[in-house]
């Protein structure tokens, strides 16, 4: 099962969200206001943000995947705060999708701090139904 962002448009206020014991595989929380989100015992393998909320994961979650949406608001990395135990996965895998106007090689640099590399990858690239352009880079973790 798949909890799609339209799902969080009725709580705007939603500031907290905990997601446990659901049998979910892929959560898209792109737009909400979710500011600490913590995940227990799910098969959560995919999550969408747009924003930086505090991540608590426990180990029985097999995040594989994390895709972040990149607009002005959410540029700046040093927003990210310490997510602790969800860098333990050394194969997660994180998908940026950098606004077209802010897709400089120095805005994606600035995110090597956190991994390791970063591959642009223009066959994810994707136009949302306004037009605006989105373009795909993939991160891999550190894991020193």
């Amino acid at each position: 099962m798949d909890l799609q962002n339209e799902c969080f448009h009725y709580f705007e206020n939603l500031s907290d969200l905990s997601i446990s014991e659901l049998r979910i595989n892929s959560l898209d929380l792109n737009g909400t206001s979710v500011q600490t989100l913590v995940v227990r015992n799910t098969d959560l393998r995919n999550l969408t943000l747009s924003n930086f909320p505090k991540i608590l994961v426990s180990y029985g979650t097999p995040i594989e995947f994390l895709q972040f949406i990149i607009n002005e608001a959410t540029a700046d990395f040093s927003k990210i705060p310490n997510w602790g135990g969800i860098f333990y996965n050394k194969h997660i895998r994180f998908l940026f999708r950098f606004k077209q106007e802010i897709a400089t090689q120095d805005n994606i640099e600035k995110y090597d701090n956190m991994v390791r590399q970063h591959e642009k990858r223009p066959e994810l690239d994707y136009t949302m139904n306004d037009g605006t352009k989105y373009l795909a880079v993939e991160y891999v973790a550190r894991n020193d």
